[in-house]
């Protein structure tokens, strides 16, 4: 009798994915939690009011942020009107009542700018070099009969260093002199001292100052009030 033996058959489990909900009953529970939120929403007056609040805030912050950035521009543009009639005034050495201690530091800061300015350019005032320095080799070092006759005084030690400080002095000097300019040509503004260099610049600040006049009155309109929600 031949006896045949047959392979184990292991029990099938079950899904996880057909356990729990169905896909579309999920989504069909999901929307009608939509609906009910969106009825509560439509009867609730003042939930309405606290967001419809909160979007006009924001949109009013914005444009008050535009508002700000515009009134800015115009400010500079004003500042570098003032800066050429300060020029104006000050090339021409115009009657301007009470800038007399102005212009005169505007005078020492402008002898001051041209002794840095004859530092900078003249040669004759870069530092020597100590030879024994600069060439600190043997003399019958190849190095140094290679590079004395290359290496002279055009190219000093400590002069770039030097340099630095006199072009770092002299940056210091012109935004100096530019807020005296900008004082000088405001109070010459002021003034509207005669000159006919100065009357385009007058009716070109005049219309700057009706813009910053416009946009101060638009941003009052809209400063954000923060009310509690």
């Amino acid at each position: 009798m031949t006896v045949v033996s047959l392979p184990y058959i292991y029990p099938i489990e079950s899904s996880p994915y057909n356990e729990g909900l169905p896909f579309w009953l999920f989504w069909f529970l999901l929307s009608l939690i939509g609906l009910l939120f969106f009825f509560i929403f439509l009867r609730n007056k003042e939930l309405r009011r606290r967001i419809d609040f909160f979007f006009l805030r924001t949109k009013k912050r914005s444009l008050q942020i535009h508002l700000q950035q515009q009134m800015k521009r115009e400010n500079k543009r004003k500042e570098k009107l003032w800066l050429e009639v300060g020029k104006i005034a000050y090339k021409n050495e115009l009657n301007v009542v009470g800038t007399e201690a102005l212009v005169k530091s505007l005078k020492v800061l402008e002898r001051k700018k041209e002794e840095i300015l004859a530092q900078l350019s003249s040669p004759s005032d870069h530092p020597q070099v100590d030879q024994k320095r600069k060439f600190p080799y043997s003399n019958n070092s190849p190095i140094k009969s290679l590079s004395e006759d290359k290496l002279s005084l055009k190219f000093p030690y400590f002069w770039p260093k030097k340099r630095a400080k006199l072009e770092h002095k002299l940056n210091a000097l012109e935004k100096r002199t530019t807020t005296l300019l900008i004082t000088l040509g405001k109070i010459t503004d002021t003034q509207r001292v005669s000159h006919p260099e100065l009357l385009p610049l007058y009716d070109k600040i005049d219309i700057t100052k009706a813009k910053l006049s416009y946009l101060e009155q638009r941003l009052n309109l809209f400063t954000v009030f923060i009310f509690p929600l």
